[in-house]
């Protein structure tokens, strides 16, 4: 027995009749399979609790250790001030969203697992929702509580995971962002540390260094490894030495979400200064980072309806800069890929369904 099946266009939809296999995700990859952003192609009605991120919705836009304690006056001095870290985030945040940011550095001591002598701290929003492209800033102690949100406002709670305080060291430091995760701090605290920390079930979101250079099993608190899962675009290294102090200065004018991972991602992007005090006086970066939408259309111009096998082709709409551009899609049951597409560009096919 033939199992019929029809592809219609439904804008980001694309539905299969008969078996209610549903084209749901894909990928746009940036300029040929170098950064790729999930697309959600299918909205579910249902209420989420928080807003969900995934590699490359959330970006650093500027590291200020040791400002000070009153802030931004510089006056505690170096390795006794308080640190700042900013970032945008490419989606809305909402109230009861929850970002997990650690200083412990992956692969510090062993294959596939973080440092536990520094810090690990659970921020959540409780205040309002914060729009897509707004730049937020933490502050962080140089040890003890008191974690605080600088701009858009205070509406952050924050919980300490580990033993130590998140805090930059001065002459080189790594920050993660990440979500949803369990963080296990390791089976010996320290002194003695045994850097066999886990983050299991979560998204790792991106990745700093204020180093020029990602390191493996340095054993120190000044290095680490980079994560895969921010290989190859959704991780920042700015310097090209040592810095306590920079962010990013390049191109403001309002641009797609891949063309400001593509500026962040570049370091010619980046100053870095020599003091607490020339940070400062250089001013924060923007506010606001202006999104562009991205267009992503999957839409079926030949041979939509009929039984399988079907040999149809899907036309796609995609950002007119950046290109070309590989896209993974699936229909539930096989994946598929699209190579070297640009706007308007064409691909053909094969579906193949059965029942039992």
């Amino acid at each position: 027995m033939h199992l019929c099946n029809t592809i219609k266009n439904l804008g980001w939809k694309v539905a299969v009749d008969k078996i209610a296999h549903l084209l749901m995700t894909a990928k746009l990859y940036l300029n040929n399979a170098t950064c790729a952003l999930a697309f959600a192609l299918i909205m579910n009605s249902i209420c989420m609790a928080q807003t969900v991120l995934d590699p490359g919705d959330l970006a650093i836009v500027g590291l200020g250790a040791n400002v000070g304690g009153a802030a931004t006056d510089c006056s505690a001095g170096v390795g006794s001030g308080r640190d700042r870290v900013s970032f945008i985030c490419f989606k809305d945040i909402t109230s009861g969203t929850v970002i997990d940011i650690t200083d412990n550095g992956w692969e510090r001591l062993n294959f596939g697992q973080w440092g536990n002598s520094e810090g690990f701290v659970r921020a959540t929003r409780t205040g309002g929702t914060i729009p897509a492209g707004t730049r937020i800033t933490f502050e962080f102690p140089p040890s003890g509580g008191g974690y605080t949100a600088i701009t858009p406002d205070g509406g952050w709670s924050f919980i300490d995971l580990a033993v130590n305080t998140l805090n930059f060291n001065n002459g080189g430091d790594q920050i993660y962002f990440m979500q949803g995760g369990t963080w296990f701090n390791g089976t010996t605290p320290p002194p003695a540390a045994s850097h066999d920390a886990t983050y299991t079930g979560g998204r790792i979101l991106f990745a700093f260094n204020s180093k020029s250079v990602w390191q493996s099993l340095a054993d120190d608190s000044q290095d680490s490894g980079l994560h895969p899962d921010v290989i190859p675009c959704f991780n920042m290294a700015p310097t090209s030495g040592i810095t306590n102090w920079t962010k990013y200065t390049g191109p403001t004018t309002p641009a797609s979400q891949l063309e400001w991972i593509e500026r962040i991602s570049n370091p010619a992007n980046w100053s870095s200064y020599p003091s607490c005090a020339a940070f400062i006086a250089s001013g924060d970066t923007p506010s606001d980072f202006n999104i562009t939408p991205i267009s992503i259309l999957i839409e079926c111009i030949a041979n939509c309806t009929g039984c399988s096998p079907l040999m149809s082709t899907l036309r796609f709409t995609t950002p007119t800069t950046g290109g070309p551009f590989t896209i993974e899609y699936t229909n539930g049951v096989t994946n598929f890929t699209a190579s070297n597409i640009s706007n308007g560009g064409t691909t053909t096919v094969i579906s193949n369904f059965s029942t039992t």
